[in-house]
């Protein structure tokens, strides 16, 4: 059977086996079965399309996302992270905020720029993220617009947040592109030890503002990035 696999993928073989096969129904229906198996599959999986695939594989992560990257490292090594040892324990604790970076890449520009609080932003611009909470626990992160409209985009259209680790560093693969909603757009991580749902906050995310509310939640850290949306 092995032969007639090689015959069938147009292999080289003993040159009597051609003979044989074209003598014997049973060998002859075998290779024929073989062949129009193999070109059904060359019709599903064509090779260009496997080639297309190993090149982008090697093709480098997006400029600005290596710069998004470097970037967030560097603000992060800039938080100020003090260790806290307790009297008559061994309990190490960490002092400070979540770290969130707030990006958009113009058209123009040769780097993503970071956007502080205040910041103008413009209808349809791509808004990207990075994020360090200070210590293992549950983040989400959310936006509200001028309308008071709220979106979560981590996790995406999550109803709860998101199991994080301490200390790591990630670039959110989620962007938002924002809409024509007149007003500000404000931007929240919300971080906490222990777990927490949407439904929790709700009622002090809900509605439009200029600035950013005060959230009743005792164990959440939250940062707020607010800027100002013109059409």
């Amino acid at each position: 059977m092995v032969v007639l696999e090689y015959l069938a993928a147009g292999d080289p073989v003993e040159p009597g086996t051609p003979v044989h096969v074209a003598a014997c129904a049973a060998c002859g229906e075998h290779v024929r079965a073989l062949t129009e198996a193999s070109e059904a599959y060359r019709r599903s999986h064509p090779p260009e399309r496997f080639l297309r695939k190993l090149e982008a594989r090697e093709v480098a992560p997006p400029a600005w996302r290596r710069w998004l990257l470097g970037s967030a490292a560097a603000s992060a090594c800039a938080v100020l992270l003090t260790v806290l040892t307790l009297r008559g324990t061994d309990e190490v604790r960490l002092k400070g905020g979540t770290e969130f970076g707030v990006y958009v890449k113009r058209a123009g520009e040769a780097a993503p720029l970071r956007l502080a609080s205040g910041a103008k932003v413009r209808a349809g611009e791509v808004l990207r993220f990075h994020y360090q909470p200070p210590g293992d626990g549950w983040l989400l992160l959310v936006s509200i617009d001028g309308t008071g409209q709220l979106t979560v985009f981590h996790p995406y259209q999550g109803t709860a947040a998101a199991r994080v680790a301490g200390g790591t560093l990630s670039v959110l693969e989620e962007s938002i592109a924002l809409d024509e909603a007149p007003g500000p757009e404000r931007l929240a991580a919300i971080f906490s030890p222990e777990p927490f749902t949407l439904e929790e906050l709700r009622g002090w995310l809900r509605g439009p503002s200029s600035s950013a509310p005060r959230i009743d939640c005792p164990h959440c850290q939250v940062e707020w990035v607010v800027l100002e949306k013109s059409p």
